[in-house]
């Protein structure tokens, strides 16, 4: 192709791509002003404003229009514009003088082209481009590119942002606000009142009470209104009063239920920075929830977004079961206890194993108790583990302090939901008797015995638990008290039957002047103890009534063995005149004759 003709085309093609992109720029940046601004409106004319999902799809859809029209304009000429064909062919619809001359000239020149034309010539070829060079030289071929879209398009965009700015600038804050939503911005929607909901999303249990608390920002109306809309589709409108004044404990629970929410941080510092005791604070209480619904505040022309309050049931138990754990020294084993007879050794412990109705939630933190006893009484918390396995399984075990009167199981949910009212379970602590002892033989709590005498002691003794020791305590006189340790053949028994054969010259005097012990008395006693430990407060001590020994010479035991022997003839002669007497009384009542019996009736 000639030089100057591929010239001319090259500027032709050159200006065709600018005045693309020029088109394509302005359309874009029009687009983006004119997308921007509706959805600025619409955020502004919904009541309770675009939600942040429908703010992101707006935004979305506005930058992928201007990258398409950018795109489109930019590459589609390059890709997709005029060849030299076209090009020629506008430039002669423009310029008739070239009549067919300048698309013969391109395309004859083309390598291969000349020689395949029928009936053509290189010098005619030649003479053809060389007239056509003399027509292109003086002609202005990039006229063929008309420039009125593009102006059409810039004059349209700048309409677009001339009204859009002026717009913008008459709305102050409110524009600034839209267009920070627009951008995705949390800032609240623009109204004479802005409503600043205290409650977020919550979550209560089935059959509570939920109080809705919101501020309002701008000028404050006396009322304000809550709509709820249940998930079967039920709508219901609630009067939202203002809460005047707001005393200590409602700024607590407004400040707690920010706390909890999970809105972003910069708007909860905002309403947290409106809440003090003269706040415009609104509130209304929906009660015996039993169903989640959706709801919206409206205070004056505000709205909020659109919140959840989602319904659970409370954990609750469905099977207790407990076990006594005995103190050590009685050697019990570990014995199930039914809820309903919980009377417990003191120093004993109880094992629990509760099943509930739902997962519990399992602590992050050793700092956390969820999930505990609460001992009445006493009033201690003591925590239980939920189960590796089965997180509605929960387990413990824990001593009973004394004073412990009952225990309640309080439990929480794994979405912090607690227990309500628990069920108190009575515990009855007992205490560890002492074990008691008696002395069976002899009869008689004071006999006479000379110095070389057996005297035989049979006892019985018995525990509430186990026996862990025996003895019998004597002391001569005013002496010193001494013990003679019993065998308990190795056992703990709960009742013990002993005897001991005492042979009396076994015991010391100390008496100088009775060294054979005649006239000395021995005090004696059985004495037992049970296991208890030390830390119990062990062990515990039972002691037998006191009796004597009185140690006699063999004339004074004669003595009273005839004085003993006499009293038992005395009583046996007073036994045989009494049954004789008893004997002739029978007799007599059966000799007498009952009138009519045996005589023949009078005639």
């Amino acid at each position: 192709m000639s030089q100057i003709l591929h010239a001319k085309i090259t500027t032709v093609r050159r200006k065709h791509v600018i005045v693309a992109t020029a088109v394509g720029v302005a359309g874009a940046i029009g687009a983006f002003a004119l997308i921007l601004a509706i959805g600025m409106l619409l955020d502004l004319w919904i009541p309770s404003g675009l939600p942040y999902s429908a703010r992101a799809a707006l935004l979305s859809i506005n930058l992928a229009a201007v990258v398409w029209i950018i795109l489109y304009a930019t590459f589609g000429p390059i890709l997709y514009g005029p060849d030299d064909d076209e090009i020629a062919l506008m430039v002669e619809d423009a310029e008739p003088a070239f009549r067919t001359r300048l698309i013969a000239s391109i395309q004859l020149s083309r390598p291969g082209e000349a020689a395949s034309a029928a009936g053509s010539s290189p010098s005619l070829v030649r003479a053809m481009i060389a007239q056509a060079e003399s027509l292109a030289g003086p002609i202005d071929f990039s006229r063929v590119i008309k420039t009125d879209r593009l102006l059409r398009v810039i004059l349209l965009s700048l309409l677009i942002l001339i009204v859009g700015a002026a717009a913008f600038a008459w709305g102050g804050d409110t524009s600034k606000d839209l267009f920070k939503r627009a951008f995705l911005s949390n800032v609240p929607v623009p109204r004479k009142t802005r409503v600043l909901p205290v409650t977020d999303n919550l979550l209560i249990a089935r059959g509570d009470t939920v109080e809705i608390l919101a501020l309002a920002d701008g000028v404050i109306p006396p009322t304000g209104q809550l709509t709820i809309k249940t998930e079967a589709g039920r709508k219901q409108d609630f009067t939202m009063e203002r809460v005047t004044p707001v005393d200590d404990a409602r700024l607590q629970q407004a400040k707690q239920l920010l706390a909890d929410s999970q809105r972003d941080p910069k708007l909860i510092a905002r309403v947290s920075s409106h809440l003090d005791a003269s706040a415009p604070l609104f509130a209304a209480t929906i009660e015996n929830v039993q169903e989640p619904f959706d709801y919206t505040i409206r205070l004056n022309d505000g709205a909020s977004e659109t919140f959840k309050v989602n319904v659970l049931p409370r954990p609750a138990i469905t099977k207790v079961e407990a076990k006594q754990i005995y103190p050590a020294y009685t050697g019990r084993p570990i014995e199930p206890r039914p809820l309903g007879d919980l009377s417990i050794l003191q120093g004993s412990k109880l094992q629990l194993a509760i099943t509930v109705n739902k997962n519990l939630h399992r602590p992050a933190k050793p700092s956390e108790v969820p999930n505990f006893v609460h001992l009445i009484g006493s009033d201690k918390n003591l925590p239980l583990k939920v189960d590796d396995k089965d997180a509605r399984i929960l387990q413990g075990e824990f001593d009973i302090p004394k004073g412990t009167t009952g225990f309640s199981i309080n439990l929480t949910d794994e979405y912090g939901l607690k227990s309500k009212d628990p069920a108190i379970y009575r515990i009855d602590l007992l205490q560890d008797k002492p074990p008691a002892a008696r002395i069976i033989l002899p009869t008689r709590k004071e006999v006479l015995l000379v110095r070389d005498a057996k005297h035989k002691v049979i006892f019985e003794a018995t525990d509430d638990f186990a026996i862990g020791a025996a003895g019998i305590r004597y002391k001569l006189d005013d002496g010193p008290e001494s013990t003679i340790k019993l065998d308990l053949k190795g056992q703990h028994p709960r009742n013990f039957r002993g005897e001991y054969d005492w042979k009396l010259n076994e015991v010391q005097s100390t008496s100088a002047t009775r060294p054979m012990m005649e006239g000395s008395v021995i005090e004696y006693w059985i004495e037992v103890e049970d296991t208890k430990d030390a830390p119990n407060g062990g062990p515990g001590k039972g002691v037998s009534e006191h009796y004597m020994v009185r140690v006699v010479s063999e004339a004074e035991k004669r003595a009273e063995m005839a004085a003993r022997i006499a009293d038992i003839g005395s009583g046996l002669r007073t036994a045989a005149d009494d049954q004789e007497a008893v004997a002739n009384k029978v007799g007599t009542i059966l000799l007498e004759k009952k009138p009519g019996a045996s005589e023949p009736a009078p005639k």
